[in-house]
């Protein structure tokens, strides 16, 4: 008569304890030395400024022009009646379609500020050519 052997080992008390230990090391030691690579196809994507730490309260109010201007003077009275100042990011078409309201804006005290040329995707975009966009 033939004994099999049993292939899996019984663990009782302190030994599972042991064990669990031993395969917890093992499994952080792997990951934890294996390279960091990154993908030269695919640049790391540098996020915008969402907040900024400060003490004091304060809120930063932007807006992006870049489509019709039938809202603008509905927006300037009610920014005008809570004394809100903001910043309107103005895409270069827009502004020449619509002067008088970027005017209008800039009167009411609020920041003008660029948001290029003709609001393309810049990151498909060579960088002369984003160059070009944001003089313009």
């Amino acid at each position: 008569m033939r004994i099999k052997r049993n292939l899996f080992m019984v663990l009782k008390g302190r030994h599972i304890a042991i064990a669990g230990l031993g395969l917890i090391a093992v499994v952080t030691f792997i990951v934890l030395s294996r390279p960091y690579y990154q993908s030269a196809s695919k640049p790391v994507r540098e996020l915008p400024v969402y907040s900024v730490d400060r003490t004091e309260r304060w809120v930063a109010l932007t807006f992006d022009a870049a489509w019709g201007n039938e809202d603008t003077q509905q927006l300037i009275d009610i920014l005008a009646q809570y004394n809100a100042r903001c910043t309107f990011f103005i895409v270069g078409d827009w502004a020449r379609k619509y002067p008088e309201s970027v005017k209008a804006l800039h009167g009411a005290g609020h920041e003008i500020m660029s948001h290029s040329d003709k609001h393309k995707h810049m990151n498909a975009m060579p960088a002369a050519d984003i160059r070009s966009d944001l003089e313009a």
